[in-house]
């Protein structure tokens, strides 16, 4: 369990980031087991940040892992800073329906992964069209994020979402040296 780890080992933590309304909950309630299902059956905004442990199986051991679920209303932007300390990776999730999603991430973009520093390596993108949008609806990613793993996602994804997420925690161990 986490709670049993030693002090030296520090868990890994990824930031969740995007807009109002994304699905950024729904994905990590099912990447930290909460639901079995991606859909949210009734929306419930994020109050600054929730931050949920869990662990995962990478390179055949048991990573212990931070997923902090960051609201996505700006009238929140004075806790980034915090929440941004000792962050290994950020997944940008918003809906490719939404122009205004479309806009919005770029802002996240900016503020989290180049406001941090961190490499497209330890980025994942979660074009998420939730429960109702079909891909009919869905737009490509704005330019900006060319270059980091994107993955168009909705309530059926479950599989890519896990396969993905594992894979961006690979690459955040295997520049630790791990």
């Amino acid at each position: 369990p986490l709670w049993m780890r030693s002090m030296e080992e520090e868990p890994l933590k990824i930031l969740v980031v995007g807009p109002e309304r994304s699905g950024k909950s729904s994905i990590v309630n099912f990447l930290c087991e909460q639901t079995s299902e991606l859909s949210a059956a009734t929306y419930l905004p994020t109050v600054g940040c929730r931050i949920l442990e869990t662990e995962r199986a990478v390179y055949n051991t048991q990573e212990a892992v931070q997923i902090w679920d960051v609201s996505g209303r700006q009238e929140f932007e004075g806790c980034w800073p915090a929440i941004m300390d000792g962050a290994d990776g950020v997944m940008l999730v918003y809906n490719p329906g939404s122009p205004a999603h479309e806009t919005e991430i770029v802002i996240w973009y900016d503020y989290f992964v180049q406001g941090l520093n961190i490499g497209h390596d330890n980025c994942l993108v979660l074009a998420h069209s939730g429960n109702d949008d079909g891909p009919d609806k869905r737009r490509p990613p704005p330019p900006k994020l060319e270059g980091i793993t994107r993955l168009m996602t909705d309530s059926h994804s479950s599989t890519e979402i896990q396969r993905t997420f594992d894979d961006l925690l690979r690459s955040i161990l295997s520049r630790r040296g791990k």
